[in-house]
């Protein structure tokens, strides 16, 4: 199988194409990845919002992979990169007419996200279902070395507040195991979602890194202290309030593909966390 990745320079899409095992891959990116050349992935440099680029580089691959982000997921370029972009694959693959895979990475919480965020999502995936031979993949937050958040949770942790808001599960899945599932769904054609079983809220994830590092455990937010704990947080710039608030929605789905079917013995956030906290990963 031969396979391109739009945002193969990222952590999912880095991960996806060292882990999946096809014949041939590309990764489609305006960044290159020296992890990538050496292990033998072809660089296209593009943007995916160029569109007569874009609708080239689909061309001669059996699969498509979206793993693409922005920076800056406020803002009008999460809209470029995830909806525009996503129109310009879709371009693509019709105009091929091969019955080529699309594999988009979306997130839990799709239907329930208010943010701007989510609902940018939402019209991504609007735009993948127009490719019959489509697979959208909701994921709840993805760890492994080199992710987005386990870093920046262990410089929270450091900072010394007192209090953290409670609620939410963040159903951490480990990279390897969410790429195992869909290596095994490939025949599905729809949308599969993905976490982890161990309920594990973002006051434990911060309460696990602290202990690591030897410091006392953070207490939860009461009612009258919730929006309070959460402006003093956002702002010291490690998560905005937006990424706040997502981590206090549940992300927990019974219907996860991941620990009935593929992955007999997932792996558990909590001693990846304890290690990173200590210096390692």
């Amino acid at each position: 199988m031969k396979i391109i990745v739009f945002g193969g320079s990222g952590f999912i899409g880095t991960n996806f194409i060292k882990l999946f095992g096809a014949e041939e891959n590309a990764y489609y990116s305006r960044h290159r990845s020296k992890e990538l050349d050496d292990f033998g992935a072809k660089w296209i440099e593009g943007n995916i919002l160029d569109e007569a680029k874009v609708m080239e580089a689909v061309g001669g691959y059996d699969m498509v992979v979206v793993a693409a982000r922005s920076n800056d997921e406020k803002d009008e370029t999460h809209f470029d990169v995830q909806v525009n972009g996503m129109k310009n694959i879709v371009k693509g693959i019709k105009k091929i007419d091969k019955e080529q895979k699309l594999v988009y990475f979306s997130h839990i919480n799709l239907e329930k996200g208010k943010t701007e965020y989510f609902r940018v999502k939402r019209v991504a995936e609007g735009n993948v279902q127009l490719i019959k031979n489509h697979l959208i993949v909701r994921p709840s937050f993805v760890f492994g070395t080199g992710d987005h958040i386990t870093s920046r949770i262990v410089k929270l942790a450091g900072e010394g507040f007192s209090k953290f808001p409670q609620e939410g599960n963040l159903s951490p899945v480990h990279i390897a195991d969410l790429i195992n599932v869909i290596k095994n769904s490939l025949e599905t054609k729809g949308a599969i979602n993905v976490s982890g079983r161990k309920k594990l809220s973002f006051l434990d994830a911060i309460n696990t890194a602290r202990s690591a590092m030897g410091h006392h455990p953070a207490k939860p937010a009461g009612r009258l202290s919730r929006k309070s704990s959460i402006r003093k947080i956002s702002e010291r710039g490690v998560f905005s309030p937006e990424e706040i608030g997502m981590f206090l929605l549940d992300y927990y789905r019974d219907n996860t593909m991941l620990l009935e079917r593929y992955v007999k013995e997932p792996a558990s956030y909590v001693p990846f966390l304890e290690n990173a906290a200590k210096g390692g990963n």
